[in-house]
């Protein structure tokens, strides 16, 4: 059976728990689960040239700077900077 580009798959990593905890003081103050910061840190990872994007992947990828942006100052303002 095909698989939908969209469906999520579960995949067991494993990595040194000092790594662990980076990527989770990371998600923390970016906002975003541990999962989530590992699927975007892995999307970051293998990009695509801006150039070579497509409209939807371009609206995407701005989304994500956006988020990543707002999550920074939220923290920021919260830690009283």
């Amino acid at each position: 059976m095909t698989r939908k580009p969209t469906e999520l798959i579960p995949l067991m990593v494993r990595m040194p728990e000092a790594l662990r905890r980076r990527l989770a003081k990371s998600a923390e103050e970016n906002g975003r689960s541990l999962n989530g910061e590992v699927v975007w840190r892995l999307k970051q990872s293998i990009a695509v040239p801006q150039a070579q994007m497509t409209g939807e992947e371009k609206i995407e990828h701005a989304k994500a700077l956006m988020d990543q942006g707002m999550n920074l100052l939220f923290a920021t303002m919260k830690e009283g900077k």
